[in-house]
């Protein structure tokens, strides 16, 4: 019954997100401390359970009880994962395919929320730990004409479900917002299209809104546009 209500309470919180009734960063830790402590209280008394009837040689209750533990750990087990690994990945939030001249924001500045995360790129220390973490976030180079890959960035946008805020053409610059599934946590993305030596050449820039890591997330995401690209060759050197 307990761990039934444990799972509720984490369904609720994420569509609570959903549905703006909070915030995606409260759920989240809301979430954190519900599996940490509930998960693990549902487990140790799961074990003292189980020691108490081992101890009197009794059967019964002890297959009920050794479900409830595998429940309680697997709620508590991803949490404690989670904050002693911090996710594998490091804890920055601003992933780009060009860390020496980052795709800049113009429309989305200033509309993020006034307690949304900077748009001014951390610079080399940020860029070190990427590059460390993500060698394959790399610039596309692509023989599209810069109108074309324009077309085809647009199109690769919305078909990864970007909600595609602004867009140019005659500077080939794209601003979108893609948010999470399960808290809804909100993240900016700029698209840059400059013309090369053979085609064009697309850089990408995904922030999130909040949070100091994002678990990998803006990674993904960029890595998820790079792969679904049509027509493209990974930039040299």
């Amino acid at each position: 019954m307990i761990t039934f209500l444990l799972g509720a309470g984490l369904l609720i919180l994420g569509a609570g997100a959903h549905l703006n009734l909070w915030t995606p960063l409260t759920a989240f830790r809301l979430t954190i401390a519900l599996g940490l402590y509930g998960g693990g209280a549902v487990a140790v008394l799961s074990l003292i359970g189980l020691a108490l009837l081992s101890r009197n040689r009794l059967v019964q209750g002890m297959f009920s009880l050794t479900v409830t533990l595998i429940a309680g750990l697997a709620l508590s087990g991803p949490v404690l994962y989670l904050m002693m690994t911090k996710g594998g990945v490091p804890p920055i939030h601003d992933i780009t395919t060009d860390t020496t001249t980052p795709p800049q924001f113009t429309f989305l500045v200033g509309k993020r929320g006034k307690d949304a995360n900077s748009l001014i790129y951390g610079g080399a220390d940020i860029a070190r730990q990427q590059q460390a973490a993500y060698p394959g976030i790399r610039p596309l180079i692509t023989p599209l004409t810069p109108e074309k890959a324009f077309e085809e960035a647009l199109a690769t946008a919305r078909a990864l479900g970007w909600e595609v805020i602004y867009q140019n053409r005659d500077s080939g610059h794209i601003e979108a917002t893609d948010r999470t599934f399960w808290f809804n946590f909100a993240d900016d993305i700029v698209i840059r299209i400059t013309p090369a030596e053979q085609g064009s050449r697309i850089d990408l820039r995904s922030v999130s809104r909040v949070g100091v890591s994002d678990l990998g997330a803006n990674a993904k995401r960029l890595s998820r546009f790079l792969a679904a690209f049509p027509a493209t060759a990974p930039a040299a050197g």
